[in-house]
């Protein structure tokens, strides 16, 4: 007898009836699965080879009147009859690769969020676009050897027939593209329609639409400019009407906005080849090429007939693409590109080709970025100098500036227009030609060419200006401060982390417990600040002095120096605010790290290689031109502080520069 007194053999036989009941539903499961998989195989798999011919050319010989908001096949499969099989692996596929890389799974989520939302591949309708593009180029290059063989054997019947063929594959091939391309814009952003109707009648001055009451209510006004817009809408009705909206509000929707910014990036592919044939003339890739263009150039310059010029070039590359030759060398270059996994591409698509679309954005992302990043702070500090200039920061240079605006006025004013003319087009050849080439190649002189630059030249930026009001204000500290004396009650060997520390540069009053002041060993050796941190796995305090900055750990009323270097060994200053653990020293002696895990790090010059860095090459923060001290366990604010105190006593010229990643950088191809 078992729980409750239920017979042993009666819960054998519901087991095992239940059981048979469990296994003759998973059975009856399996066949119908089965079942389903016979069907989707008989209907894609290995029928008798006329059958397939003859069912594929029915199917090419119907439009695609009608298509999914997904991408098609090229041979014109619709994604709905796709075998449910390969669903299925592709679904097992995706949950074994959650299993095993799991991170990874989580970091391409987003992607494949956002992959979905933006299409940004060149022609998005073809599932597999470089598939496609290889069957198209094998075309052409079968058609390109039959002509070549015709033109050695003119009256040879099997190489003519062999062109005609391989004509008529082409035009099957762009066809049936071209249907694709239709069915696949018409789903995914054609939502509504209306019919354009050309009815309107002759607008009559009698209408009541065109007249009105006057605020009293008494005189009726005709509306003259609106009967003449109508008048002008009645006579182009014909060509008008098309382009003119039903109503003037825009209805908004979040998803129309994605869509319509999905459609832009896929429409500017045409622009991308334009501009990566641009990049290629001014960074004197083909120096045979650029001279071409550059002598073109002068002869423009010596006849002026820059406009006409550029008039006719769309001109010639409208009809000189009649057959669409250059699209598809354009085509078939990026697809090789997009081949290569270790080349650089030059668009946006061949980036999503070559990584996937499930791990296309940070690869992107990677070759956007700095190009954006730079462009963003090139823009910012550009109106930080025009806002400085205005506000008389720098009265010297604004003066030089106001000189370069009258002598431009003056080369306008003076001189006939074509001389005038001819002046603008040299300095637009003479950036083309030679600065833009210098910036795009060296992106660190791009500042030193820049003709907008020149003309606000010295002009502090923001931070340029910030690093002026140091200077000035801790010079005027140095003025004013008194002989320092020695607290002794101020010392301390037990400083909490979470004190405040004193910076006047700001011009903020503190306590004085904030501040220690040492022994007096001399002016120049007296701590003027201090602030609390850790260095090299020690606790004590960063102290900087009219010459020297220096890291002290104290007990009792003893002092320890572990380090001591003069201010202008300085080399630069980095802020971090980063994980304990990812600090280049071991780990800190800390006790709170919630509240101080800002870090500030000191690199110094090598006294016995300042050639290394007074230089104009590049160079790179190594351990062969510079030694490196990490401060942490700071509080941020006591780093911010002793950052901009350092800055303001030190005393030198500084610059500001992005934060260092330390990994290898790309070169982006928007420069």
């Amino acid at each position: 007898m078992t729980r409750q007194g239920t017979p042993l053999h009666i819960w054998c036989r519901l087991a095992t009836g239940t059981c048979r009941c469990f296994n003759f539903g998973l059975f009856q499961w399996l066949c119908k699965r089965m079942k389903a998989l016979r069907k989707v195989r008989d209907r894609i798999g290995h029928h008798d080879t006329q059958d397939v011919d003859a069912a594929r050319q029915d199917q090419l010989e119907k439009p695609f009147f009608l298509g999914s908001k997904d991408s098609l096949h090229i041979d014109g499969e619709n994604d709905e009859e796709r075998s449910k099989l390969e669903a299925l692996k592709s679904k097992a596929s995706s949950i074994r690769r959650a299993v095993v890389h799991p991170r990874q799974t989580l970091k391409e989520r987003p992607q494949k969020t956002l992959a979905n939302q933006f299409i940004l591949t060149e022609r998005p309708w073809l599932e597999d676009e470089q598939k496609a593009d290889q069957k198209l180029e094998e075309a052409y290059d079968a058609l390109h050897i039959a002509q070549e063989s015709c033109r050695q054997q003119p009256r040879n019947a099997v190489l003519l027939a062999s062109i005609r063929e391989a004509e008529r594959r082409i035009s099957h091939l762009e066809e049936k593209r071209e249907e694709i391309e239709v069915a696949w814009h018409m789903s995914r952003y054609v939502h509504r329609a209306r019919v354009v109707r050309h009815a309107m009648s002759m607008p009559s001055k009698q209408a009541p639409e065109f007249r009105r009451l006057d605020d009293k209510g008494q005189n009726e006004r005709f509306l003259s400019i609106k009967w003449i817009g109508h008048l002008v809408l009645y006579g182009f009705q014909n060509t008008a009407n098309t382009y003119i909206d039903p109503t003037n509000n825009l209805p908004y929707s979040r998803q129309e906005l994605i869509r319509n910014i999905e459609r832009l990036l896929v429409t500017s592919q045409g622009f991308q080849y334009w501009w990566n044939r641009v990049r290629y003339v001014y960074r004197w890739e083909d120096p045979w090429l650029t001279t071409k263009w550059f002598l073109l150039f002068l002869v423009l310059l010596k006849t002026g007939y820059f406009v006409t010029f550029y008039y006719s070039y769309l001109l010639y590359s409208y009809i000189s693409n009649i057959d669409g030759k250059h699209t598809r060398r354009w085509l078939f270059d990026s697809s090789k590109r997009a081949d290569q996994t270790h080349g650089r591409a030059v668009m946006l698509s061949e980036l999503i080709l070559r990584h996937g679309q499930d791990a296309w954005f940070e690869p992107v992302m990677e070759e956007i970025g700095p190009w954006l990043q730079e462009q963003f702070l090139d823009l910012a500090q550009f109106l930080e100098m025009a806002n400085n200039y205005y506000m008389w920061r720098n009265r010297s240079a604004g003066m030089y500036t106001c000189f370069g605006y009258v002598c431009l006025a003056l080369v306008c004013a003076i001189p006939s227009i074509e001389f005038s003319i001819k002046v603008f087009w040299l300095s637009c050849g003479l950036f083309f030609f030679m600065a833009r080439p210098i910036a795009s190649l060296y992106p660190r002189f791009r500042h030193t060419v820049d003709p907008i630059r020149w003309l606000y030249w010295n002009h502090p930026t923001q931070s340029e200006f910030c690093f002026l009001w140091l200077r000035s204000h801790a010079s005027d500290m140095r003025a004013r401060r008194p002989r320092p004396e020695y607290d002794d009650h101020l010392i301390s060997g037990d400083d909490p982390d979470s004190e405040d520390v004193f910076h006047e540069c700001t011009g903020e009053e503190r306590t004085g417990t904030n501040i220690h002041r040492y022994p007096d060993e001399g002016t120049q050796d007296t701590a003027m600040m201090s602030w609390p941190a850790h260095c090299k796995e020690r606790r004590g305090r960063l102290e900087v002095t009219q010459q020297r900055l220096r890291f002290v750990t104290r007990g009792g009323v003893d002092s320890d120096t572990i380090w001591s270097r003069p201010l202008d060994e300085l080399l630069e200053l980095q802020k971090l605010s980063l994980p304990l653990t990812d600090l280049p020293t071991p780990g800190p002696s800390l006790t709170k790290f919630s509240k101080s895990s800002a870090a500030l790090i000191v690199l110094w010059m090598k006294p016995e290689r300042p050639l290394a860095v007074d230089t104009t090459e590049e160079v790179f923060n190594n351990d062969s031109v510079r030694d490196e001290i990490v401060m942490y366990g700071m509080h941020e604010q006591a780093r911010d502080e002793a950052f901009n105190a350092i800055i303001g006593l030190s005393a030198v010229t500084w610059q500001e520069l992005q934060p260092e990643v330390r990994h290898k950088m790309n070169e982006t191809f928007f420069r």
